[in-house]
C-alpha cells in the first residue's frame, strides 16, 4: 500500500497494513511499512527507516540482549558512545517497547492498546490539573475533551513510536502535579519534602522517556511565581531583590566575623 493512498473499502491484507493506512493520515513513521525503503524517491522512506530502527531492528528489544543495554543506546538501539549514534536517550520508552516485544512480539495490537492506555491517563491527569487553573466548572470539562480529542495528538497516539511523547507527557504532568502539592503545603506539613522529591523523580523519569521532559522544571517555576504567588511581572524583580538581600548581608556578616 502505497504512503498516503485513499481507503478504498476493501480488506486490508494484514494488522500491519492497517496500521500503516491509519497513520499515514498522522504522518508516521510506520505510515509505510509496506514501501520500498530503500527508493529515494519514496516521501515515507526516511519516516518507514526510523520506525524500523525504533522497534523492527532495536536489537535492545530482542529477549537475548540484556535489558541493561537500553541504559548504554540511543532511542534506536546504537551504543551512545558510537560516532553513528543519534544521541536519543529515552531508555524508559525502548524497556516499554521490550515490554510489549516481549508479551506480543511484533502484534502491532499490543502497542496500540499501551499507547491508549498512556493517553487515557494523560488525559486524566491533565484534567485534573485545569481544575486547579479553572475549578470545578465546565472549563475544567471542556479543557480535559479538548486534550483528549484534539487532533494534534494523534500523532503521538496513532503513531507507536509516538509513546516517547505521551510517556514524557505523564511524568511531566505527574512532577507538575508533585510540585502544586508541594506549593499548597510547603508552610504547614512535613509531608512537602516528600512531594517536591516525587516531583524531581518524575521529572527525571520524563527526561528519560524523551528529553523535552526537562521543559517541567521551568513550567513548574512559571505555576510557582505567576499562578501560586500570583506575582506580576514588575513584581518579579523586587521580591527576589527582598530575598536575596538578607543573604548577602548574612554572608558579608559572617565573612567579616571571619
Amino acid at each position: 500500500m502505497a504512503c498516503g493512498r485513499a481507503w478504498t473499502g476493501r480488506p486490508v491484507a494484514g494488522l500491519w497494513e492497517l496500521e500503516a493506512f491509519y497513520t499515514s493520515k498522522s504522518k508516521m513513521a510506520w505510515s509505510c511499512l509496506s514501501s520500498d525503503v530503500r527508493t529515494p524517491a519514496s516521501s515515507c522512506a526516511v519516516k518507514s527507516v526510523l520506525a524500523s530502527r525504533a522497534i523492527k531492528t532495536n536489537q535492545d528489544l530482542l529477549p537475548e540482549t540484556p535489558w541493561t543495554h537500553i541504559f548504554y543506546n540511543d532511542f534506536w538501539g546504537t551504543l551512545l558512545t558510537h560516532s553513528g549514534s543519534h544521541k536519543s536517550y529515552r531508555p524508559l520508552c525502548t524497556l516499554s517497547f521490550r515490554i510489549n516485544h516481549a508479551i506480543g512480539g511484533m502484534d502491532p495490537w499490543g502497542y496500540h492498546l499501551v499507547n491508549i492506555l498512556l493517553h487515557a491517563a494523560v488525559t486524566g491527569l491533565f484534567t485534573n490539573f485545569s481544575r486547579i487553573l479553572f475549578g470545578d466548572g465546565y472549563w475544567t470539562l471542556i479543557a480535559g475533551l479538548l486534550f483528549a480529542s484534539h487532533p494534534i495528538h494523534t500523532e503521538a497516539v496513532a503513531g507507536i513510536v509516538g509513546r516517547a511523547d505521551i510517556g514524557a507527557c505523564l511524568f511531566f504532568l505527574l512532577s507538575l502535579m508533585c510540585y502544586v502539592k508541594h506549593c499548597s503545603t510547603r508552610s504547614s506539613s512535613a509531608r512537602t519534602w516528600g512531594w517536591i522529591l516525587g516531583a524531581g523523580l518524575c521529572a527525571g523519569c520524563s527526561m528519560l522517556w524523551k528529553e523535552q521532559g526537562v521543559t517541567v522544571l521551568a513550567i513548574s517555576a512559571v505555576y510557582d511565581i505567576f499562578v501560586f504567588h500570583r506575582l506580576k511581572m514588575h513584581q518579579i524583580i523586587p521580591a527576589l531583590y527582598k530575598v536575596s538581600l538578607p543573604s548577602l548581608s548574612h554572608k558579608l556578616l559572617k565573612n567579616s566575623l571571619c
